[in-house]
């Protein structure tokens, strides 16, 4: 099961992001295994134009939807903690999103670096991280 990060859900929806960087995305998100949680959906289409809206709830619309239950933002909460004694401050929504793919054992696939340093700090956390080449 695999997780793809808001950034290449949004990278692959922008006009403007190059060829080979979508061709890199594309497959993930077409994975039969990507799965999409609430933060990145919250994410992708807090961001999205009023023109792009409904193309990006119609793809979003179509991938499973890992649950974040209450819990999970305690376990969120628990690994900020935890990533700031390691001396990494991580965005709030990328804790939340991390304590979905521990909970159920999915990679998270992005571009973000920080992810990676996470993983280091989060044992039970599994990271792939793109180069955009």
């Amino acid at each position: 099961m695999i997780l793809p990060d808001s950034v290449l859900w949004i990278d692959f929806m922008r006009a403007k992001t190059p060829q080979p960087i979508k061709q890199l995305i594309g497959p993930y998100l077409a994975s039969r295994n990507a799965m999409l949680c609430e933060p990145i959906r919250f994410e992708v289409m807090r961001g999205e134009r009023r023109a792009d809206r409904q193309k990006a709830d119609t793809l979003l619309s179509a991938v499973q939807m890992l649950r974040t239950p209450a819990l999970m933002w305690q376990t969120a909460e628990q690994y900020g903690q935890t990533c700031q004694d390691g001396g990494l401050i991580v965005p709030p929504l990328d804790l939340l999103i991390a304590a979905v793919a521990v909970a159920y054992g999915a990679e998270v696939i992005t571009f973000d670096k920080h992810f990676e340093f996470m993983s280091k700090i989060i044992p039970k956390l599994k990271v792939r991280v793109l180069i955009r080449s």
